[in-house]
Order: C-alpha cells, then sequence, then structure tokens
C-alpha cells in the first residue's frame, strides 16, 4: 500500500476509536505519558487481571510500590526498566521484553513478560500473564528432580533403552552387575549382558525380542532373566519394562532387582519336592511323573523303556545290628553306587524304604538286564563302612505295545520278589505270569 493511502486511512481512525480499540484489546495494556511517566490509559483487562484502576496508579511513582511491595526487588527491577526504556529511546522505541513478577491488587503474585514501544513521551505496555506456563515449567522441572533422584538413589537398577543401545542407568544397575562404573555398563551392547540362552534353553536374543515386542503392545510386562556380571558370571534379575516418551520419542524404562535368594529358595522347594532327604536321588512323586512321561512317549512314538526295580537284601538285619544311622549311610552310599553306574539318560530314585527304581529310557529287556547285572556286581564288590558286604535283588520289566504302565509296574515287582525267592542277591526279569533269575 502506498504511503499517501495510508495517511488518508489512518486520518478516519479518530480518538476515540483508538481509546476503544485500546480498551477493549484482549491484554493489558498501560499507556504512559511524560517524564513523570503519567497514567492515560489502563484497559479493561489491565482492571480486571491486574486489579487496580487508573487513580490507584496515576503515574509510575504509584505504581512501583504496588506492584513490587519489596524495596531491594523494587529498586533492580526499576533500574533495569529504566535501563532498557533508555535503549529504546536511542534505538527503534521497541523495549525489550521484561519478565518479572507483579503482585496483583488480590494480593497474588503473577508472573507477567512485559512488553512496550516508545513513541516521544508515550509509552505502550502490554503484559503477556506467564504465571500458568512458568508454574507447569517449574512444575516439570520438580518432577524431573523429583525422578531423578528416585532415579538414581533407588537401590533397583534403572536403565533407559533406546533401540539397541542403553543411553542412561543409575549407579544400581551397574553395582547389581559388578561393573566399577555405570559409564562402563552403557558401553555395554544389551546382548553382551546375557548369556547365549536363558534357563529354559531358549535363545537370550528370542527371548528378549518377544519381551521388547510385548512391551511395545501392552506398554509394560515384568519377567525374571539371567543376565552376566562384568565377570561373566551368570545372576537371577526381575526385569519390568515399561514404554515411556522421552525427547518426542519413546524408550523402554528398564528396572533390575536381585532376585538370586528367591531363586535359590525356590529352587531348594523343588529339590526338596522332588528328591529323597537322605540320599538325594528323585523321590516317588518325580519317579512316578517320570514313569508317565515315559509311558505317555512309549504311547505316542513307541519309544521303549524298561524298570529295574532293587531292594537291599536283609537291611532290617543292618538296622538291627548296627544301627539306624549305619542302615541311612547304607541307602545313601548304595544310592551312590547305583548311580555310578547308569548312563546319563537313566534316572535312579528311591521308590521308598529300602527300594530303588530305575527308569532306563530306549532300553530293552536284555539291556535292562545287562544293565542291572552290572549294578548287582558293583554293590557286591566293595564292603560298606560299617556295615560290611550288602547285596541287593534285582526284577526288569520293560515296555510292550498293549501293557500298562501300572501292569509293567507289578512285573518287576514280582521279578524282584521272585530274586528274593531264588536266593537273593541275583537279578530276575518276568516274562507274562513267569519269572527267570540270573
Amino acid at each position: 500500500m502506498a504511503a499517501n493511502d495510508q495517511g488518508r486511512q489512518s486520518q478516519g481512525l479518530d480518538h476515540a476509536t483508538l481509546w476503544q480499540l485500546l480498551e477493549r484489546a484482549p491484554v493489558p495494556l498501560l499507556l504512559t505519558q511524560g517524564d513523570d511517566k503519567r497514567v492515560v490509559l489502563l484497559n479493561r483487562q489491565f482492571r480486571q487481571r491486574i486489579g487496580y484502576r487508573a487513580d490507584e496508579i496515576p503515574d509510575a511513582d504509584h505504581w512501583w510500590p504496588l506492584a513490587y511491595p519489596e524495596d531491594e526487588e523494587r529498586e533492580r527491577l526499576a533500574a533495569l526498566w529504566r535501563q532498557r526504556l533508555e535503549q529504546a529511546a536511542r534505538g527503534s522505541g521497541e523495549v525489550e521484553p521484561l519478565e518479572a513478577p507483579i503482585r496483583c491488587k488480590d494480593g497474588e503474585t503473577r508472573i507477567f513478560l512485559v512488553h512496550a514501544v516508545c513513541h516521544g513521551e508515550l509509552i505502550l505496555s502490554l503484559f503477556v500473564e506467564l504465571t500458568a506456563l512458568r508454574q507447569a515449567q517449574s512444575q516439570l522441572a520438580e518432577s524431573h528432580r523429583t525422578y531423578r533422584a528416585l532415579f538414581e538413589r533407588s537401590a533397583d537398577g534403572i536403565l533407559l533403552l533406546d533401540g539397541e543401545r542403553f543411553i542412561d542407568c543409575n549407579a544400581a544397575a551397574a553395582e547389581l552387575l559388578g561393573y566399577p562404573d555405570r559409564h562402563q555398563l552403557l558401553q555395554r551392547h544389551p546382548a553382551e549382558i546375557s548369556p547365549p540362552r536363558q534357563p529354559d534353553g531358549r535363545a537370550s536374543w528370542e527371548l528378549a525380542v518377544e519381551w521388547i515386542r510385548q512391551v511395545r503392545e501392552t506398554g509394560t510386562c515384568r519377567f525374571e532373566w539371567v543376565h552376566l556380571t562384568h565377570s561373566g558370571k551368570p545372576t537371577w534379575l526381575e526385569v519390568q519394562l515399561t514404554m515411556i516418551p522421552i525427547g518426542g520419542r519413546e524408550v523402554v524404562h528398564t528396572v533390575w532387582r536381585d532376585i538370586n535368594e528367591r531363586i535359590q529358595a525356590r529352587q531348594e522347594l523343588e529339590y526338596r519336592a522332588s528328591h529323597d532327604a537322605l540320599t538325594g536321588l528323585y523321590n516317588r512323586d518325580r519317579l512316578q511323573k517320570l514313569l508317565r512321561e515315559a509311558d505317555a512317549l512309549h504311547r505316542r512314538h513307541g519309544t521303549r523303556y524298561a524298570l529295574i526295580l532293587l531292594d537291599i537284601d536283609h537291611f532290617k538285619s543292618v538296622n538291627d545290628r548296627f544301627g539306624h544311622a549305619v542302615g541311612d549311610s547304607v541307602l545313601h552310599d548304595l544310592g551312590e553306587r547305583v548311580r555310578e553306574q547308569l548312563r546319563e539318560t537313566d534316572r535312579l530314585g528311591r521308590w521308598g524304604g529300602e527300594e530303588f527304581l530305575i527308569l532306563a529310557p530306549e532300553t530293552t529287556q536284555q539291556g535292562a538286564l545287562e544293565l542291572a547285572e552290572r549294578i548287582r556286581q558293583h554293590i557286591e564288590h566293595d564292603e560298606f563302612p560299617e556295615a560290611g558286604r550288602v547285596t541287593a535283588s534285582f526284577g526288569v520289566a520293560a515296555s510292550e505295545p498293549e501293557l500298562s504302565l501300572d501292569t509293567l509296574m507289578v512285573r518287576a515287582d514280582r521279578a524282584m520278589y521272585a530274586a528274593k525267592c531264588q536266593g537273593r542277591n541275583r537279578v530276575s526279569a518276568q516274562h507274562g505270569s513267569s519269572a527267570s533269575a540270573s
């Protein structure tokens, strides 16, 4: 627009119209004039939001004590404002904005960013309230300080995972894995602090991908995990993953908790539930579960298996002659001697009293007879401390099509008693309703 056109339009903007525009402006405005900064206009928004009327602040001398009751703060801000006014007068007339807390008439102090423009003796000031923004920023900063304090002081390890790298961790995380400081831990790739496989046999990287996928879908997840310490020693940690936004992107907030004692206690309970307290071998409950599993494989895939039931000969006389402590020692030592002769796939347990049961997978009856004979000879070869020579009688039975597990157990039991009846310290196997011994 040409300059003469602007001039013609400004002639149509009279004083009253300008005053109405300033009065209705949506932000507080204050217009002063002269060296004494006499108040010419303060608009409706100023009166409503800051609270003072024109008769209460006729000039700057009245404004400053009301807005800034504290002498030191008032003197500092007044000096700063005068300096900026002087700079504006020497330049373009625009005053550098000043952020300041203003005490309003209702007694509350609110934060405003004060903009101003000078034109001769006139100064038009505009007040943009920042109270809510600064409170939100303060709360955010306080929240960040609180989170950081919790982050640093937490007894649990805390890490932030962005993609395939750690971007932050606390000292506790480094301590849990035995790193001298957290910076060394942050230099490690996540895959480097896990063994190749987890206790369930699955690859660690495969499981890790699944957990990351789950946390991205659900927002959080928790699981048990074996990590590697700085020295390479496995350690159990409970891991909780949570997706959180940071810097416009989502990262995985990771919490580690040491659960080695919990795992050890659980393993101890599981061991006690499945092992005989005296011999350390599988107990009857565990053996029955193994038998059912072997029988299920036999029925589904035809995988053969054999049973060897053995009973210590004249064990009652051992207890009567030497006492139960020696009898317990015989039970324990005999279990060890049997174990020495077994294959890695064979399973041995205490069936009850002085009876032991061997489950031999993928074994025929002939193979089981040979294994039982080898064990029998090994038992009788060396004398037992304090008890002398001890022998055992063996009953063997092998799986057959259409033969139930219960029937197989009955066959092994009958074969063992046949060995007893035929002079003890021998191996017997039952064929249908008859038994043969060797």
